[in-house]
């Protein structure tokens, strides 16, 4: 009898009662959810059954391929039975937990480096509120953790998982559960216990050694204050290698704790006694002396500006002075009382004015200083700003410059004196090893791989057409455009330059404009003779227009939106004005709607700041800077170097206010390892070699108004 049809055929749920104690999970578990009515018999007659079941595999099958070191095929599988609904009520809930902790088991050691974290925190989960007492525990916990570490989430601790349970893990899980929870710990600043699984790391036989004495003692440095210190070593009382640092780690508690004069006092007490230092106990000393001496001659609440402000560049004095301005709201009154309006009125009045006082965008009250400095565009009066800044200005941090040139002098220069920069550039050019240097800026790279990115997936792009300036933006460009492409497995099938657009040359650019326009559209293609006498015998000049292309991209370098004006109308002129246009972030100006007349509608370009957002603080943003500068003649709406300007100081002034960062390296170290910080341009972090990483924002020009691509 076909064991399928038992229980249809009897109809009594007493014979398959009957049937469970000696029944075969295997084949229930191998069955579709409408067939686990049915089980069959156990042992060999129940293998043998099995054997013959068609695909998919049972789930014991699957479990012998994990146990046979073939999880990677069965994972897939594994995970599907996982969500499948429980067919305890047949099997006696005393059954389905063994077969479904054999199952979670095999399913997490199969995922093992290939499955997605979320999916393995499940799992793991499951097994560990279920089977606490259950010999795998150990190791589920573990790959718990290793989820949670794996997204960068809280790792988690159990009264089930003890030392006992540790030390009954692999060598490898031994030395890597300590590591897990001491950079976990480190992420959410509790450095103590950061240290102490660590400590706990090297502690243990495993041979596999991952901590060292160093790291140890650079957590212990960034203890808040005397108190966790002494907390800590009370814990640890018989190291004896953290007990002859004490002197110099108390002292760095010192400074945390913001208490400079004791830190120094502190300080003479260890070179007085010094004689039995080691090497590194010098270097150590002489570096912490060093910072102490620069906290107490630094104004944590100072902060300096450098902005080529009489640059000969007209396109860079309008950029210094939107970031400027964004500098300026940043330290001014979030909502300036009626009193002030004359004061604030006067004071944005005065492009050069040495420095500012007000309430932070934080919110918090505490006044911040702007020390401008007009570097002119200048790489050595750049660099000399920079030392000026430090030495007798005091300023914690520096904020600008604009330029590509004068900020590579400046980050060198900010370097070798040890004080951070936010650099507003686009240069990928951050000194090696940089330690106080970084970029607030995105990146050219990001810009157009986000674009081109957003042209292939929603836009179905496949074939690109680039035109671009002759100048050396517009190359930069295009090199960037094309291998862009290639990368994501488009082509680029047309590529042109034009002459930059000033009102001078408009006229002669516009007649070149029209050849370039015929050859992309392949107008100006050879034809044959035949073909000749029909186009003429038509009365006509040219050959119909073949257009190859999908998108067109139209870089312009900042201030260029002359040249849109006359590109413009030529789409039109070869049947391809439905083509798509992709543009830079330099599209994203009041500029291009004027200069494009209506013919530019459609076109999409990539920026970091939209600004007719309807986002609360972009519309509170916008509101407070037509209050302070609607006085000027030629005011405009604040752009991306306004929004750029305004949320450095606010990552700045967001750092400050912790009283423990008082000296230019831990502010340095305070941005590097900040999250990411919510701004008027987008979520911003920073990488480790000191580059912000900033979300995109896609744009569309629609009609005379710039909207996003998005709904």
């Amino acid at each position: 009898m076909n064991p399928r049809r038992i229980s249809a055929a009897l109809g009594s749920w007493v014979l398959l009662l009957a049937w469970v104690p000696a029944a075969g999970a295997q084949s229930l578990l191998s069955m579709p959810p409408q067939e686990w009515t049915t089980v069959v018999a156990a042992g060999d007659a129940g293998a043998r059954y099995l054997a013959q079941l068609p695909e998919p595999p049972s789930l014991f099958a699957l479990l012998d391929m994990v146990e046979r070191g073939e999880g990677r095929a069965a994972y897939p599988l594994l995970l599907e039975r996982f969500h499948e609904p429980s067919p305890a009520i047949l099997l006696g809930r005393w059954y389905w937990r063994d077969v479904r902790r054999r199952h979670i088991a095999a399913l997490l050691r199969a995922g093992e480096g290939i499955a997605a974290p979320e999916a393995q925190e499940e799992a793991a989960h499951v097994f560990v509120d279920e089977f606490p007492d259950d010999p795998y525990f150990s190791t589920a916990f573990f790959f718990l953790n290793q989820a949670l570490y794996r997204q960068g989430l809280p790792l988690e601790e159990s009264f089930f998982f003890d030392d006992a349970a540790l030390e009954s893990l692999p060598p490898w899980m031994q030395s890597r559960y300590p590591i897990m929870q001491a950079e976990s710990a480190e992420r959410q600043g509790d450095f103590a216990v950061a240290a102490a699984y660590r400590l706990s790391e090297m502690e243990r036989a495993t041979g596999l050694r991952q901590s060292t004495r160093a790291q140890v003692l650079e957590l212990l440095g960034r203890l808040p204050g005397p108190e966790a210190l002494e907390a800590f070593l009370a814990r640890y009382p018989e190291t004896e290698w953290i007990a002859s640092e004490i002197p110099l780690l108390h002292t760095k508690a010192l400074i945390n704790a913001g208490r400079l004069d004791d830190a120094y006092l502190a300080l003479e007490r260890i070179a007085r006694s010094g004689s039995g230092l080691s090497g590194a106990q010098v270097k150590a000393l002489r570096d912490t002396r060093t910072e102490v001496e620069r906290a107490v001659l630094t104004q944590p609440r100072r902060i300096g500006v450098l902005l080529p402000l009489s640059s000969s560049n007209a396109a860079l004095r309008s950029l210094a002075r939107d970031t400027l301005d964004g500098l300026r709201m940043a330290v001014q009154f979030a909502r300036p009382p009626e009193s002030a309006r004359v004061r604030l009125g006067n004071l944005v009045g005065q492009d050069l004015d040495p420095g500012t006082e007000g309430h932070g965008p934080n919110g918090t009250g505490a006044g911040f200083e702007l020390v401008i400095k007009d570097t002119a565009n200048r790489s050595a009066r750049t660099a000399r700003m920079v030392e000026e800044l430090v030495r007798r200005d005091r300023v914690i941090a520096i904020v600008g410059p604009v330029a590509r040139s004068e900020s590579v002098s400046a980050m060198q220069r900010a370097e070798e004196l040890g004080v951070p920069i936010l650099t507003l550039s686009i240069t990928a050019a951050i000194p090696p090893d940089a330690r106080f240097s970084f970029r607030h800026n995105k990146s050219q790279e990001q810009e157009v791989r986000d674009l081109v990115r957003y042209a292939m997936d929603y836009l179905s792009v496949r074939r690109f057409a680039i035109l671009f300036p002759r100048n050396k933006y517009g190359e930069a460009m295009r090199e960037l455009m094309w291998s862009e492409v290639a990368a994501n497995g488009g082509e680029v099938v047309g590529i042109s330059s034009f002459l930059a657009a000033t009102s001078a040359n408009e006229a002669e650019v516009a007649v070149g404009m029209k050849a370039i326009f015929e050859n992309l559209a392949g107008i100006d293609r050879f034809v044959l003779p035949e073909d000749r006498a029909l186009i003429e015998a038509a009365e006509d000049d040219h050959p119909d227009p073949r257009i190859q292309f999908d998108a067109l991209f139209i870089p312009i370098h900042a201030g260029g939106e002359q040249a849109l004006r006359v590109i413009a109308p030529y789409p039109a002129t070869v049947d391809a004005e439905v083509k798509v246009l992709l543009g830079t972030r330099n599209w994203n100006s009041e500029g291009v709607l004027v200069a494009g007349a209506g013919k530019l509608n459609g076109a999409v370009f990539v920026d970091s700041y939209h600004k007719e957002s309807i986002h609360e603080n972009n519309q509170a943003f916008r509101v407070r800077h037509r209050y302070l500068f609607r006085h000027r003649p030629d005011y405009r709406a604040p752009s991306f170097y306004t929004a750029l300007g305004y949320d450095s100081l606010a990552i700045l002034t967001g750092l400050l206010v912790d009283p423990k960062i008082r000296t230019r390296e831990r502010l340095a170290r305070a941005i590097a390892d900040m999250a990411p910080f919510a701004g008027l341009t987008g979520l911003t972090s920073f990488i480790g070699s000191g580059y912000a990483v900033k979300e995109s924002m896609i744009l569309r020009i629609a009609g005379n108004r710039i909207v996003t691509a998005f709904p």
